[in-house]
């Protein structure tokens, strides 16, 4: 059984990895972010870069799983969501060394262990501008497949609408779709 650790320090948080039994049939990865362990069996990587000379990105996200259950912002409640299991929304950026000016900003969300299906993606503006959107999604064997939306542009209050489609099984790769508006899907 092949085991290898890592302990790497994030600005003031710290990120531990742990991967036992990995390429051997059968194995589990686990994966532990925050401190918090998860057992990894595919996940989903969905970044949301802002446009042009931003640095921040114009829209927050929130997922909706195949249960019904969600992660990100929730503009109607105006509270963070965390409810599906294994899943977390961040923000990640690099500052300039030198200088100490800050650089661009990105949304990060992240679903360990995702049920297969349907997710829903909403991208909603909280002011007028451009966003590159990159979802990336690791099947059971940690294939990746990915999807890119670059230089989108969106409105203020208007919400985008992505749905992604996550397959349990090995080799099934993700299928992202831009689905328009909300309201036009209900």
């Amino acid at each position: 059984m092949t085991v290898s650790m890592g302990l790497l320090l994030l600005a003031n948080s710290i990120l531990f990895t742990c991967v036992s039994g990995f390429g051997e049939p059968g194995g589990m990865h686990a994966m532990s972010l925050n401190r918090s362990i998860a057992f990894v069996e595919g996940s989903l990587d969905i970044r949301l870069h802002p446009g042009g000379r931003a640095l921040h990105p114009p829209a927050d996200l929130l997922l909706e799983g195949p249960a019904g259950r969600r992660t990100g912002y929730d503009p109607v409640t105006k509270s963070r969501l965390s409810a599906i299991p294994h899943s977390s929304l961040e923000t990640e950026g690099i500052d300039d060394d030198v200088t100490g000016a800050p650089g661009p900003r990105s949304l990060v969300l992240f679903v360990g262990d995702p049920a297969g299906g349907v997710y829903r993606l909403q991208v909603i503006a909280t002011r007028s501008g451009t966003y590159t959107l990159e979802v990336q999604g690791y099947d059971v064997e940690m294939e990746p497949s990915n999807k890119a939306f670059p230089n989108r542009e969106i409105s203020k209050g208007a919400t985008h609408l992505y749905l992604i489609l996550f397959s349990t099984q090995a080799g099934e790769g993700i299928t992202v779709t831009y689905a328009g508006s909300p309201e036009v899907q209900r």
